[in-house]
């Protein structure tokens, strides 16, 4: 189990933990009641908005995010998507939680409203108002009654706080994700003090120089889609490419299977782009080599879905010059944080000045919930196997085989 004392220790060694802030009234369990709808009843609970000024969340538990979800992927993968509140006795809000429950080879499961769309997972929690330590714990029997009939609870990227203020989710008992998130601290400094360790400088000369290499097969432009129009097509190529990558590594779509390209089409609609999301590419030509979705909220940018051209354009670094734009941007919006997202991947290493730690939840509820976890392992186990080097010769050598006559 991780401990909060850990996750203070998880942080970048150039940027120590800041203080996490306390609302300026905590309450007990005690004092609080439970209300869970149907996610297509959220406004009932006055769900908040991204654009909202009065809680603390991310864009990934906002009122939009939620519902497009739950009209794409939910719906693609069969869940139930529920709205969980805990309120003071006078209707106060403390917390808001989306969850969703899926069904797996017949067994009930209780998630995040995630899929692989969502960086990090939590609670929106409430300004003014804050549960003392412990009471999280103390209303999670109350949350699961209150909830349909679960067989396990299975929450991946738990994120160890939210903004400035700590996760409550932290207390139900959790291991470490095995990657943390990236943070870049933006507020206070400007780029150029930023960009000024001898990491940072080193990666700009390098893609600057590549950037002046790739201009001799056309010109280099970087946009950011203005209109629903043009991030229709910024999508289609960021997509293409992203498909390609997991074709290479995977050998499925998991984009049409799953309902991720049509949550993303959604996304980028009119009405959404800017206030949930933006999307930007960098060119040669008229050819797009790198590209990226990011979601937005107040004061912050989180990347979500990049990918690259790799066959011709691979060496030019289009990926990293157009991550360097974003930051340059987030810098001169003056952004709180920029978010480069999950994983341990060495290029993060330079950008990042704090780690935002992960964490996963894993509990039976019935004894139903073991046969879901025991099938979940091996599930993973098939998957490590197939990335193997044995099963990719043993691919490669059976796709040259010739056919027997």
């Amino acid at each position: 189990m991780t401990t909060p004392s850990d996750m203070a220790s998880a942080t970048r060694p150039d940027a120590p933990a800041r203080p996490l802030a306390s609302a300026a009234r905590t309450v007990e369990a005690a004092a609080c009641a439970i209300s869970v709808v149907p996610a297509a009843d959220l406004s009932s609970l006055n769900w908040p908005s991204n654009l909202s000024n009065e809680t603390i969340g991310t864009v990934f538990q906002s009122l939009e995010f939620v519902t497009l979800w739950c009209e794409t992927i939910g719906a693609r993968r069969g869940a139930r998507g529920f709205g969980v509140a805990v309120t003071l006795t006078d209707g106060a809000p403390v917390l808001y939680l989306p969850l969703a429950v899926e069904t797996r080879l017949g067994l009930h499961v209780l998630r995040f409203m995630d899929g692989g769309v969502a960086g990090m997972n939590a609670p929106i929690l409430a300004k003014d108002i804050d549960l003392v330590p412990g009471a999280l714990a103390v209303l999670w029997p109350r949350i699961i009654a209150a909830l349909p009939p679960v067989d396990a609870v299975d929450f991946t990227r738990i994120a160890g706080h939210v903004k400035d203020r700590r996760n409550p989710l932290i207390e139900l008992g959790c291991a470490d994700h095995g990657a943390a998130g990236n943070l870049i601290d933006i507020a206070g400094q400007s780029f150029d003090d930023y960009a000024a360790t001898k990491a940072r400088r080193g990666e700009i000369g390098k893609v600057e120089s590549r950037r002046r290499q790739m201009a001799r097969l056309g010109p280099v432009s970087f946009a950011i889609a203005g209109t629903a129009g043009e991030a229709t097509g910024m999508l289609e190529a960021l997509v293409g490419l992203r498909r390609r990558q997991i074709l290479r590594s995977h050998g499925h779509d998991r984009f049409e299977t799953g309902g991720h390209f049509a949550f993303y089409r959604g996304a980028i609609a009119e009405g959404r782009l800017s206030r949930l999301t933006n999307i930007a590419v960098e060119r040669c030509g008229d050819t797009v080599t790198a590209a990226v979705l990011g979601f937005i909220e107040p004061g912050h940018y989180r990347f979500a879905l990049t990918a690259y051209e790799l066959d011709s354009y691979g060496r030019f670094s289009s990926g990293a010059r157009l991550l360097i734009g974003l930051i340059r941007r987030s810098f001169a919006l003056r952004h709180a944080t920029f978010d480069l997202g999950e994983s341990d991947q060495p290029y993060k290493d330079v950008w990042a000045t704090r780690r935002l730690p992960l964490l996963d939840h894993a509990a039976r509820v019935t004894w139903r919930g073991h046969l879901y976890f025991a099938a979940k392992r091996l599930r993973r186990t098939c998957a490590a196997w197939h990335q193997s080097d044995f099963a990719k010769w043993a691919r490669a050598s059976l796709a040259h085989k010739p056919n027997p006559r």
